[in-house]
Formats: C-alpha cells, sequence, structure tokens
C-alpha cells in the first residue's frame, strides 16, 4: 500500500494522487486496505454528515436546524 514517491490511487475514483502533498487518506476498514484522495476523502465526510439524524433538545424538544 505504500510506496516511497507518496503516489497512490484512490479507491473510490480510481485517480492517482500524492498523499504527501496533496494529503488524503491511507489506512484500513476492517481489514480491508484503502487509500481516498483529498476529494474522496471529503465526499465521504460531506455523506456521512447528511446521514445523522438531527439531534433533539432534551430541554425544549426543537431540533437542531429549528429556527
Amino acid at each position: 500500500m505504500s510506496e516511497d514517491n507518496g503516489e497512490r490511487t484512490c479507491k473510490i475514483c480510481d485517480g492517482p494522487f500524492n498523499i504527501e502533498t496533496e494529503g488524503g487518506s491511507e489506512g484500513f476498514i476492517g481489514m480491508l486496505p484503502v487509500t481516498f484522495c483529498p476529494t474522496c476523502k471529503a465526499g465521504i465526510f460531506d455523506f456521512a454528515d447528511q446521514l445523522k439524524l438531527p439531534a433533539e433538545c432534551p430541554h425544549c424538544g426543537k431540533f437542531e436546524d429549528d429556527e
């Protein structure tokens, strides 16, 4: 998974990127090795944020996005 020059291939978009100069992520999901370019990494976080349910205030009963 690791190369000396920092070049990686994103597991989502299959695009090349340099983890040392551009950023991104490299690691494991369970036992599967993964690498994500900065764009796909940001997309993963955005997607996960969209899946969150709004939190209800225990005091007033309003949700986070309520005015």
